[in-house]
């Protein structure tokens, strides 16, 4: 008989609809739909209930169904989701964002951050009337959108000038950069994650405005994991150095989809109406402004401002630490790494394979892990049990040669999202 996962992939392609949630992306011993989440527990139509840190993929950054959030999202639906004119939770998670975040002067919502970041990249371009766009080449991703996914390996079906108009420079690398922009005589945009899995050198992001500034070039910053993680509200407030255009999601909506633009009133103002400027068509989407995600996001934004987050990221700091010091007591140095800062850590295994058994016994213990995205509803219980789990793992990944490993997972090895081929 067929698996639920398995019609929906007969029905859906890639039977997701975001790849990091498609069966390539997990051990072959997850299997099913997800049902329902809770906190920090998931459970799958199959009977399976996981302790889970993928967070559906960072956006529950409070746990799931936080009742608060839902709460609010619920009265909004109530009075009707999507009306003639523009509604009230449009102005009122406006005005909270304007807030939270003074240093940018107009706000515009979407359903994904890819959309947002798409927006941003046509501003600049409008802005500046420049056509290249220089991306950090760490940065995972940026947006399903023909501009970013041109400059990746999985470009079918996108014309071939989309990736002339890229350019990929390293993080802390200012000289390589500087060269870019200097060679190409036509960036719009500098686009870039402002923390990734390491910390800004040599003061790189304040380089980086200055270039912008003296250049023309419009800076952007795409928040969408660092927002709220990083640190309350934003790297830019942390470290001091703000872009001209912003892009947050994922936290703010914990759960609910909701993604927004920040930026300068100048380069906004390209998407405004009645000021004689030329137009961008900006983000005109029938469900951008869907008033139960925009009220959950509101309400976010109100539990985030008085969240404790000394004490979240102090959680974060032991549980990465905890990991690291069961690996290295298992003398697995050679197999697998912790790597990346505490907000966004990120286990490094010597091969696919490797990797794929490690998530596999994870799993047979209810632990889901694709990727770390610790929440506050993770509680020191749910932290004991998974390094216990870890332990756990480490020690049979020690006692197990990679061909049995290889054996176990089958043809099911854990691939990357961005490959040329399906």
């Amino acid at each position: 008989m067929m698996r639920s996962d398995q019609r929906l992939e007969a029905l859906v392609p890639a039977g997701c609809h975001t790849y990091s949630k498609g069966r390539d992306q997990f051990p072959p011993n997850v299997t099913g739909l997800a049902v329902r989440g809770k906190g920090v527990r998931l459970w799958m139509d199959d009977g399976a209930e996981y302790l889970d840190w993928g967070m559906g993929l960072r956006t529950a950054l409070l746990g799931y169904a936080h009742d608060e959030v839902d709460a609010a999202a619920i009265e909004a639906i109530r009075n009707g989701q999507n009306l003639t004119r523009p509604g009230v939770p449009e102005k009122t998670l406006a005005e909270r964002l304007v807030t939270t975040f003074p240093e940018y002067e107009m706000f515009k919502f979407a359903k994904s951050g890819s959309d947002v970041t798409a927006a941003a990249v046509r501003l600049a371009r409008a802005h500046t009337g420049r056509n290249t766009i220089a991306m950090c080449e760490k940065d995972f991703f940026y947006s399903y959108h023909d501009w970013f996914i041109g400059s990746t390996v999985a470009d079918a079906g996108i014309p071939a000038f989309n990736r002339r108009l890229s350019l990929k420079f390293p993080y802390n690398d200012f000289k390589r950069l500087l060269e870019m922009v200097e060679t190409s005589g036509d960036v719009a945009a500098i686009i870039l994650e402002p923390v990734n899995d390491e910390e800004p050198e040599d003061f790189f992001l304040q380089r980086v405005r200055e270039l912008c500034d003296r250049k023309g070039i419009v800076l952007i910053f795409d928040e969408m994991i660092t927002g709220f993680r990083y640190a309350y509200p934003s790297v830019q407030r942390k470290l001091g150095v703000y872009a001209d255009l912003a892009t947050f999601g994922k936290a703010i909506g914990n759960g609910y989809s909701v993604a927004v633009l920040a930026g300068k009133r100048d380069i906004m103002e390209h998407g405004a109406i009645g000021n004689g400027r030329r137009r961008v068509f900006l983000m005109s989407a029938t469900h951008g402004a869907e008033h139960s995600a925009l009220a959950a996001g509101a309400k976010v934004l109100e539990l985030l401002a008085g969240a404790d987050y000394a004490a979240y990221h102090g959680a974060c700091r032991r549980f990465v630490d905890g990991i690291a010091e069961r690996i290295r007591r298992h003398g697995l140095d050679d197999r697998c790494q912790v790597r990346g800062l505490p907000f966004k850590p990120a286990i490094a295994f010597a091969s696919d394979v490797v990797k794929t058994y490690f998530y596999f016994l994870l799993a047979e213990q209810r632990v889901m892990m694709p990727y770390i995205a610790q929440a506050f509803a993770h509680s020191e219980a749910d932290v004991r049990a998974t390094h216990d789990a870890i332990d756990r793992a480490l020690g049979e990944l020690k006692a197990t040669p990679e061909a049995k490993m290889a054996a176990a997972v089958g043809d099911a090895v854990l691939k990357p999202v961005f490959r040329p081929y399906n």
